[in-house]
């Protein structure tokens, strides 16, 4: 992860973190699958565990503009 940057890929900074974090694995599908199947069929103290932690994982990790305001705001690549 130290040769990815979010100035050098920009938008796709989501694509290039989803490759080093699934090596093209499936793992992303059966997380959102288990999700759906909380959502619809999980009782209410599942939901209140499990999805408020998938939409926070959904709008910092898998969100690719989140990181780039981010990076302007602090520059965090000069620190890494």
């Amino acid at each position: 992860m130290q040769t990815l940057t979010v100035v050098d890929t920009g938008l796709s900074y989501m694509q290039a973190c989803l490759e080093y974090y699934l090596d093209g694995g499936a793992f992303f599908l059966l997380y959102a699958a288990a999700l759906l199947f909380i959502l619809i069929a999980g009782t209410k103290r599942e939901q209140q565990i499990f999805l408020p932690s998938a939409v926070l994982l959904l709008l910092t990790v898998y969100n690719p503009i989140f990181p780039v305001v981010l990076n302007q705001i602090f520059d965090v690549n000069k620190e890494y």
